[in-house]
Protein backbone atom coordinates (compact mmCIF):
# COMPACT_ATOMS: atom_id res chain seq x y z
CA UNK A 1 0.00 0.00 0.00
CA UNK A 2 1.30 3.39 -0.99
CA UNK A 3 1.63 6.09 1.68
CA UNK A 4 0.53 9.67 1.11
CA UNK A 5 1.54 12.72 3.14
CA UNK A 6 -1.26 14.28 5.18
CA UNK A 7 -1.27 18.08 5.31
CA UNK A 8 -0.93 19.31 8.89
CA UNK A 9 -2.43 22.81 8.59
CA UNK A 10 -5.40 22.56 6.26
CA UNK A 11 -6.93 25.92 7.22
CA UNK A 12 -3.75 27.85 6.41
CA UNK A 13 -3.51 26.46 2.89
CA UNK A 14 -3.98 29.03 0.14
CA UNK A 15 -4.61 28.06 -3.43
CA UNK A 16 -1.94 29.23 -5.92
CA UNK A 17 -3.83 31.03 -8.67
CA UNK A 18 -1.18 32.38 -11.02
CA UNK A 19 2.25 30.77 -10.80
CA UNK A 20 3.55 31.36 -7.29
CA UNK A 21 0.87 33.98 -6.39
CA UNK A 22 -2.08 33.20 -4.19
CA UNK A 23 -5.49 34.69 -4.91
CA UNK A 24 -5.06 37.36 -2.20
CA UNK A 25 -1.60 38.38 -3.48
CA UNK A 26 -2.87 38.55 -7.04
CA UNK A 27 -5.82 40.76 -6.04
CA UNK A 28 -3.56 43.16 -4.09
CA UNK A 29 -1.18 43.52 -7.05
CA UNK A 30 -4.02 43.84 -9.57
CA UNK A 31 -5.82 46.48 -7.44
CA UNK A 32 -2.69 48.57 -6.92
CA UNK A 33 -1.82 48.30 -10.64
CA UNK A 34 -5.27 49.50 -11.70
CA UNK A 35 -5.21 52.45 -9.25
CA UNK A 36 -1.67 53.36 -10.34
CA UNK A 37 -2.66 53.24 -14.03
CA UNK A 38 -5.64 55.55 -13.33
CA UNK A 39 -3.34 58.03 -11.52
CA UNK A 40 -0.77 57.77 -14.34
CA UNK A 41 -3.37 58.57 -17.02
CA UNK A 42 -5.22 61.31 -15.14
CA UNK A 43 -2.26 63.37 -13.85
CA UNK A 44 0.09 64.71 -16.55
CA UNK A 45 2.86 66.32 -14.49
CA UNK A 46 5.76 64.85 -12.54
CA UNK A 47 3.59 64.84 -9.36
CA UNK A 48 1.95 61.59 -10.48
CA UNK A 49 5.08 59.68 -9.45
CA UNK A 50 4.74 61.02 -5.90
CA UNK A 51 1.44 59.15 -5.65
CA UNK A 52 2.31 56.07 -7.73
CA UNK A 53 5.60 55.09 -6.00
CA UNK A 54 4.27 54.84 -2.41
CA UNK A 55 1.11 53.13 -3.67
CA UNK A 56 3.13 50.49 -5.54
CA UNK A 57 5.39 49.93 -2.48
CA UNK A 58 2.34 49.51 -0.27
CA UNK A 59 0.82 47.03 -2.74
CA UNK A 60 4.04 45.02 -2.85
CA UNK A 61 4.20 45.02 0.96
CA UNK A 62 0.60 43.78 1.20
CA UNK A 63 1.32 41.02 -1.33
CA UNK A 64 4.78 39.77 -0.33
CA UNK A 65 6.00 41.22 2.99
CA UNK A 66 5.18 39.12 6.07
CA UNK A 67 6.00 40.44 9.57
CA UNK A 68 6.51 37.88 12.34
CA UNK A 69 4.76 35.21 10.32
CA UNK A 70 1.68 37.39 9.67
CA UNK A 71 0.67 38.90 6.40
CA UNK A 72 1.12 42.67 6.15
CA UNK A 73 -2.64 43.37 5.98
CA UNK A 74 -3.28 41.37 9.16
CA UNK A 75 -0.31 43.10 10.85
CA UNK A 76 -1.67 46.57 9.94
CA UNK A 77 -5.08 45.72 11.45
CA UNK A 78 -3.48 44.45 14.67
CA UNK A 79 -1.18 47.48 14.83
CA UNK A 80 -4.08 49.94 14.48
CA UNK A 81 -6.08 48.03 17.09
CA UNK A 82 -3.11 48.13 19.50
CA UNK A 83 -2.57 51.87 19.01
CA UNK A 84 -6.23 52.85 19.40
CA UNK A 85 -7.22 50.55 22.27
CA UNK A 86 -6.06 51.27 25.83
CA UNK A 87 -2.98 49.42 26.99
CA UNK A 88 -4.19 49.08 30.56
CA UNK A 89 -7.25 46.98 31.10
CA UNK A 90 -9.38 47.59 34.19
CA UNK A 91 -11.68 44.88 35.43
CA UNK A 92 -15.02 46.13 36.65
CA UNK A 93 -16.97 43.68 38.72
CA UNK A 94 -20.50 43.08 37.57
CA UNK A 95 -23.05 41.82 40.04
CA UNK A 96 -24.02 38.30 39.15
CA UNK A 97 -27.42 37.04 40.21
CA UNK A 98 -27.71 33.31 40.63
CA UNK A 99 -30.86 31.97 39.05
CA UNK A 100 -31.75 29.70 41.97
CA UNK A 101 -31.80 32.69 44.36
CA UNK A 102 -34.31 34.72 42.36
CA UNK A 103 -37.70 35.56 43.82
CA UNK A 104 -39.54 32.89 41.85
CA UNK A 105 -37.55 30.21 43.71
CA UNK A 106 -37.73 31.87 47.15
CA UNK A 107 -40.67 29.66 48.14
CA UNK A 108 -38.36 26.66 48.18
CA UNK A 109 -35.87 28.47 50.40
CA UNK A 110 -38.45 29.61 52.99
CA UNK A 111 -40.54 26.48 53.34
CA UNK A 112 -39.98 24.21 56.37
CA UNK A 113 -38.13 20.97 55.92
CA UNK A 114 -40.43 18.05 55.21
CA UNK A 115 -40.82 15.42 57.94
CA UNK A 116 -39.29 17.48 60.77
CA UNK A 117 -41.90 19.20 62.93
CA UNK A 118 -40.79 22.62 64.07
CA UNK A 119 -41.87 23.56 67.60
CA UNK A 120 -41.52 26.96 69.13
CA UNK A 121 -41.01 25.98 72.76
CA UNK A 122 -39.22 28.92 74.31
CA UNK A 123 -36.36 29.37 76.70
CA UNK A 124 -37.95 27.68 79.74
CA UNK A 125 -37.33 24.17 78.50
CA UNK A 126 -33.70 24.95 77.72
CA UNK A 127 -33.11 26.39 81.18
CA UNK A 128 -34.63 23.34 82.87
CA UNK A 129 -32.45 21.02 80.78
CA UNK A 130 -29.29 22.97 81.61
CA UNK A 131 -30.17 22.90 85.33
CA UNK A 132 -30.49 19.08 85.20
CA UNK A 133 -27.16 18.76 83.45
CA UNK A 134 -25.43 20.92 86.04
CA UNK A 135 -26.89 18.89 88.94
CA UNK A 136 -25.91 15.55 87.43
CA UNK A 137 -22.33 16.58 86.91
CA UNK A 138 -20.07 15.05 89.56
CA UNK A 139 -16.76 16.90 89.93
CA UNK A 140 -13.77 14.67 89.51
CA UNK A 141 -10.39 15.07 91.22
CA UNK A 142 -8.97 17.24 88.44
CA UNK A 143 -11.92 19.67 88.57
CA UNK A 144 -11.65 19.89 92.38
CA UNK A 145 -7.92 20.60 92.17
CA UNK A 146 -8.58 23.27 89.54
CA UNK A 147 -11.19 24.96 91.78
CA UNK A 148 -8.82 25.04 94.79
CA UNK A 149 -6.02 26.57 92.71
CA UNK A 150 -8.34 29.21 91.25
CA UNK A 151 -9.65 30.13 94.68
CA UNK A 152 -6.06 30.47 95.93
CA UNK A 153 -5.46 33.05 93.21
CA UNK A 154 -8.30 35.19 94.52
CA UNK A 155 -10.13 35.39 91.22
CA UNK A 156 -13.49 34.47 92.75
CA UNK A 157 -13.68 37.66 94.79
CA UNK A 158 -16.03 40.30 93.53
CA UNK A 159 -14.20 43.33 92.20
CA UNK A 160 -14.25 46.36 94.43
CA UNK A 161 -15.88 49.44 93.06
CA UNK A 162 -13.63 52.43 92.86
CA UNK A 163 -14.96 55.94 93.09
CA UNK A 164 -13.87 58.28 90.38
CA UNK A 165 -12.65 61.52 91.87
CA UNK A 166 -12.95 64.59 89.78
CA UNK A 167 -10.84 67.47 90.89
CA UNK A 168 -10.07 70.95 89.78
CA UNK A 169 -6.57 71.95 88.78
CA UNK A 170 -6.00 73.49 92.21
CA UNK A 171 -6.89 70.33 94.14
CA UNK A 172 -4.45 67.84 92.59
CA UNK A 173 -3.06 66.98 96.02
CA UNK A 174 -6.40 65.44 97.09
CA UNK A 175 -6.71 63.27 93.98
CA UNK A 176 -3.08 62.10 94.22
CA UNK A 177 -3.52 61.04 97.85
CA UNK A 178 -6.78 59.23 96.99
CA UNK A 179 -5.08 57.32 94.18
CA UNK A 180 -2.21 56.39 96.51
CA UNK A 181 -4.75 54.98 99.00
CA UNK A 182 -6.38 52.86 96.31
CA UNK A 183 -3.03 51.50 95.13
CA UNK A 184 -2.06 50.54 98.71
CA UNK A 185 -5.36 48.68 99.11
CA UNK A 186 -4.79 46.77 95.85
CA UNK A 187 -1.24 45.84 96.94
CA UNK A 188 -2.50 44.47 100.25
CA UNK A 189 -5.14 42.30 98.57
CA UNK A 190 -2.99 41.13 95.69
Amino acid sequence: MQQHPIPQNITGFEFKLVGFLTLKQFLYLAGVSIISFIIFVSITSFVKWVFIAPLMLLGLAFAFFPINGMTFDKWIVIFIRAVTSPSRRVWQKEEKVFSFLESQFSYYLRRPAAGIPVKNVGRGRLDSYLAQVRRKKQPNKLDALEQTRLSALGLNQTPKTVEVITADIGSTAKSTSALAGISEEVNQNG
